[in-house]
């Protein structure tokens, strides 16, 4: 897949399905994840609807909208603090944002590196690391398909 303007907007426009493993830092060890992503891409803004579910937990959804940007997107969500911030850097776009999240009944405001790497025009790998106070507390790793795939880039 190209690297560059709309790339982010034309993989995710339509229906995603992604399969991973979460591994839990603080003592829950490795689960397999599975995700479904839904893009809508308006000419101006991605609203993407995330849902995921790590094996043995309850699902989990985050609604983003996400605009372009001369260096590369910002994007907001219900439970992201300010905004998220992603930029080109390796043929990977980089995210960078915190979060507030519940954890045992407490909210959480977590910092969270994401990075998203398209491999074909249907394929893509991300990877999430989530930390508190500096300390690695968790990570993602997904790889997302599209439902229908586009023509070969």
């Amino acid at each position: 897949m190209q690297i560059g303007p709309n790339c982010l907007e034309l993989f995710y426009d339509g229906l995603l399905h992604g399969w991973g493993h979460l591994v839990d830092h603080r003592g829950g060890g490795e689960r397999r994840l599975s995700a479904t992503f839904r893009g809508d891409w308006d000419g101006t803004v991605l609203t993407l609807d995330q849902s995921w579910e790590p094996e043995g937990s309850s699902p989990e959804r985050r609604l983003w909208r996400i605009r372009p940007t001369e260096a590369g997107y910002v994007g907001t969500a219900a439970d992201v603090v300010g905004q998220a911030e992603a930029k080109w850097k390796d043929g990977r776009l980089r995210w960078n944002y915190l979060a507030d999240v519940a954890v045992g009944g407490q909210a959480w405001r977590l910092a969270c590196e994401e990075t998203w790497q398209p491999q074909t025009a249907n394929v893509a790998t991300v990877e999430v690391r989530v930390s508190k106070f500096g300390l690695l507390i968790a990570e993602i790793h997904l790889i997302l398909s599209r439902d229908k795939p586009n023509a070969p880039a």
